[in-house]
């Protein structure tokens, strides 16, 4: 797996030379700094499954690319975490996952008649490939593996989380000294992906020196006013809808025009004040809101599992009309609302609640290079961590995600 996270340290300048547009087929590099005559076939016993985030496939910067050319007895499929979950993937019986769980075994421990025959290697960021290991269901039951690295990885062109991480190509290389220490080819593994870093570096518009990163601050961070405002007056809110009910083979804009011509109230609303000044400190009843409200249509089993509750999570469900005093006496007058995304506020609207002034976050550009899978891993390449929900479900998850991203742009624009 690739111990890394998604950010460059290095820049593109707009004002390149017109061959360096003109881009090789395989390596996706330009065909001035173009590495695949460096790559040579690396034979092995193990067989390797590469299962890659569909966002890595087209990174310029990619390594697992380089292994799967240069394994002989290597696959690599990609595609999108639920389209993964529901293949049936080239996994073996006697297969592993190099992959750092609770459970994981270290490589170099493990007696060669215990070794997996077939190794399954996920290529991403730390948070892709934590969510590929939570939706494809058939990575969770394999007997898990892991490295033990004593010197820093290479990849000086992407930044790694700690001084041990290593990229894809480097951590297959490393299973493949463990598992198989007489084969005298893996070093030829690493050629590829030498050459890549060395090109690069050698670019006169690279600036890797290890000490700068990215600016703190992006350029053009556009964090609008309601954002800076008085931290004890600003609501994160998330809400969600009756889910979308449908049949199979419907056309989603057909689904999407009956709601418009339904509008529903919504069945679950969570707030939070972001008052506290210590993302990690708990959370005081009086800066939360958590309610259940009555549905007008039946919540199928189907819809439970898309909101992530459950049937006894509405035997306190209270009215419309109870949730629209409630979450009246719940705002103070110079409250703004900064809603995880526009649909939030169509709720409110359908419930005839009221809504004060609000900004979207759907609308805030943070990921000015369209580079982050979601709110959780642009704030992993900052370091920043989330908060545990102050309530359950994925409105739960979507609420603390929105107010450590708040808190993360007030203190860039602050």
């Amino acid at each position: 797996m690739s111990q890394r996270s998604s950010q460059n340290l290095g820049q593109a300048d707009s004002s390149l030379e017109p061959e360096f547009r003109q881009r090789c087929d395989d390596c996706f590099r330009p065909v001035t700094q173009c590495y695949c005559d460096a790559i040579s076939p690396v034979d092995t016993r193990t067989e390797f499954l590469i299962l890659q985030h569909r966002r890595e496939r087209t990174h310029p910067f990619n390594s697992a690319r380089i292994a799967a050319r240069a394994l002989t007895n290597c696959q690599l499929v990609c595609d999108r975490n639920e389209q993964l979950a529901e293949m049936q993937l080239p996994i073996k019986p006697t297969a592993g996952l190099l992959y750092p769980s609770r459970d994981a075994r270290l490589l170099h421990q493990i007696p060669p008649e215990e070794l997996p025959e077939q190794l399954v290697v996920i290529d991403g960021t730390w948070h892709q490939a934590k969510t590929l290991y939570r939706d494809v269901e058939v990575l969770r039951s394999l007997p898990c593996f892991a490295l033990a690295p004593t010197t820093p990885g290479k990849y000086q062109i992407r930044l790694e989380p700690d001084d041990a991480s290593l990229s894809t190509v480097e951590a297959i290389a490393a299973a493949i000294r463990q598992m198989e220490p007489e084969n005298a080819d893996v070093d030829r593994l690493l050629d590829g992906f030498y050459a890549m870093i060395e090109k690069q570096l050698a670019h006169p518009q690279a600036n890797y020196s290890g000490e700068t990163v990215q600016s703190k601050r992006p350029p053009n961070l556009n964090v609008p006013k309601t954002l800076l405002s008085d931290e004890n007056s600003i609501v994160v809110f998330y809400a969600e809808a009756t889910p979308l009910q449908f049949t199979t083979g419907e056309q989603w804009a057909n689904v999407k025009a009956k709601r418009r011509a339904h509008p529903l109230p919504p069945v679950y609303v969570c707030a939070q004040r972001i008052s506290l000044g210590d993302s990690k400190a708990s959370v005081a009843a009086a800066d939360q809101f958590v309610r259940q409200i009555q549905p007008r249509e039946a919540l199928t089993p189907v819809g439970l599992r898309h909101m992530g509750l459950q049937v006894e999570d509405f035997e306190t469900a209270v009215s419309i009309e109870a949730f629209r005093n409630q979450w009246d006496s719940f705002l103070q007058p110079n409250d703004r609302l900064v809603a995880y995304h526009s649909s939030s506020i169509g709720l409110l609207n359908n419930a005839n609640a009221q809504v004060p002034v609000y900004d979207l976050l759907q609308g805030i550009n943070y990921d000015l290079e369209n580079r982050f899978e979601g709110i959780a891993d642009y704030l992993e390449s900052f370091g920043e961590q989330i908060a545990p929900p102050i309530c359950k479900g994925r409105g739960g998850r979507r609420l603390a995600s929105s107010v450590a991203l708040v808190r993360h742009l007030r203190e860039l624009a602050g």
